[in-house]
């Protein structure tokens, strides 16, 4: 526990860096965004958005995002994704892609996703949130090189902002009142990206985190 609290310390305090580099520039910039923390936008911005990329395909290949395609007896299909590519960016977008329908329902991402999924079955959620992962990896590259926010993605309230950045620091706007936990530290998959480098990509939609 107290590796993790020191690599939470270390990650939050590139929100209160006023002078920041390239990269804390782009975390501090994702933030912003509802649905996504610090520990979500750390990953994306170390993983991937340091390096430089010709275009989102490019990206979505890096990220093992792209459909691996499938030929035989002159039939081509696609048949999902490969293991090749980063696997810790890859696991963080397709977690956040669930995360994303939950906080950003008017975004252009979402409502892709439920024009694809309109009347199918469990098994072809699974498969479509991976292209959703894609698109909406390409959607927050763009949003924090180039500051082009996501089609009907919200920012979160400057008020939210304060109060979180204020409990960060040992400030809380609420004294007596213990911060609830993030979305981000109460999921399994986010600890375990403290620690490890190694690990699976699941498409099943987490689990809501229980009541604070």
């Amino acid at each position: 526990m107290a590796q993790i609290t020191e690599l939470e310390q270390s990650r939050d305090a590139v929100l209160e860096n006023e002078n920041p580099d390239r990269a804390a520039g782009m975390i501090q910039q994702l933030a912003k965004l509802r649905g996504l923390g610090v520990q979500s936008a750390t990953v994306l911005v170390r993983e991937g958005f340091v390096r430089e990329f010709a275009n989102g395909k490019a990206l979505g290949s890096y990220a093992g995002l792209t459909a691996t395609p499938y030929s035989s007896g002159g039939i081509e299909r696609e048949q999902g994704i490969g293991k090749a590519g980063n696997a810790r960016l890859r696991t963080v977008m397709v977690e956040l892609a669930w995360i994303w329908q939950r906080y950003q329902p008017d975004s252009a991402q979402v409502r892709w996703f439920r024009e694809r999924i309109s009347g199918t079955g469990r098994r072809v959620r699974k498969v479509v949130v991976v292209a959703l992962a894609r698109k909406l990896l390409i959607a927050l590259w763009r949003f924090a090189t180039q500051g082009v926010v996501p089609e009907g993605a919200v920012m979160k309230p400057a008020s939210n902002q304060y109060q979180s950045l204020s409990r960060r620091v040992g400030k809380s706007l609420c004294p007596g009142r213990s911060a609830a936990p993030s979305l981000a530290t109460r999921t399994p998959t986010f600890r375990s990206l403290m620690l490890t480098s190694s690990y699976r990509v699941s498409t099943t939609p987490p689990k809501k985190p229980a009541p604070a």
